[in-house]
C-alpha cells in the first residue's frame, strides 16, 4: 500500500465527529452554568466598573496653562459681512489687531453699539453650513 502523506498519524488515534461531540456538549453545558448563575451577572458588572473606572485614571489633566487663554489659540475662517468675501485665517486678537487697522476704529467681539463687520468660522466650506462661531464689530 503506497501512503501519500508520510507524517498522517495511523487512523486509529484520530478522534471522530461521534467521539468528539460529547466533549463539546459538555464544554456547552459548562459554560451555560457559569453563565447562567446569578454570580455571573454581580461579577460581570464588578468588572465592567473596575474597566470603567479604572479608565478615567488615565485621562490626561488639562493645566491651568493649556487653559488659560483657550479661544485665543482657536483659527477661524474670518469672512467680511458686507459681500461674504473671504478675508483672513487668524485668532481673534489677531483679526481685531487687522481690522482696527483697515477701519481705523475700535473692532471688538461687543455688539452693543457696533456694526458687524467679520464672522469667523470654524470650517471654510462656502456657502457656510454652520452658524459663525466668532462676530467681530466696528464702533465708529
Amino acid at each position: 500500500m503506497v501512503h501519500f502523506y508520510k507524517n498522517r498519524p495511523p487512523p486509529e488515534t484520530i478522534l471522530t465527529i461521534a467521539e468528539a461531540f460529547p466533549f463539546f456538549i459538555r464544554l456547552f453545558y459548562y459554560i451555560k452554568s457559569i453563565i447562567m448563575s446569578p454570580a455571573f451577572f454581580s461579577r460581570l458588572a464588578i468588572a465592567t466598573a473596575v474597566c470603567l473606572f479604572s479608565t478615567f485614571l488615565f485621562i490626561p489633566r488639562l493645566t491651568s496653562a493649556s487653559t488659560s487663554n483657550g479661544k485665543d489659540n482657536t483659527h477661524y475662517y474670518y469672512y467680511l459681512t458686507d459681500d461674504d468675501s473671504f478675508d483672513a485665517y487668524n485668532t481673534v486678537s489677531a483679526e481685531i489687531v487687522r481690522l482696527q487697522g483697515i477701519y481705523g476704529v475700535t473692532v471688538n467681539t461687543s455688539s452693543f453699539g457696533g456694526t458687524q463687520v467679520a464672522n469667523g468660522y470654524t470650517s471654510n466650506v462656502y456657502p457656510h453650513q454652520i452658524w459663525p462661531s466668532s462676530l467681530l464689530y466696528a464702533h465708529f
